[in-house]
């Protein structure tokens, strides 16, 4: 069964792998990370597909870090 919070708390910790990431960075991008899976949840997706749609769009940790 997906876990929201663990799939959310691993992807951070995946960002913090970046030696460009901060704290404060990643704190942010977490933030936009739950506002969009709420968003998709509330437009009827459920919470893995609306993780996988929010990380895409947001990229992933190395994108994010350049």
């Amino acid at each position: 069964m997906f876990e929201l919070e663990e799939a959310i708390k691993n992807w951070r910790s995946s960002l913090l792998q970046n030696q460009n990431m901060l704290d404060s960075d990643a704190d942010e991008l977490e933030s936009h990370m739950r506002d969009e899976v709420d968003s998709l949840m509330l437009a009827g997706l459920n919470a893995e597909e609306a993780f996988m749609v929010s990380s895409h769009r947001i990229g992933d940790a190395e994108a994010v870090g350049k």
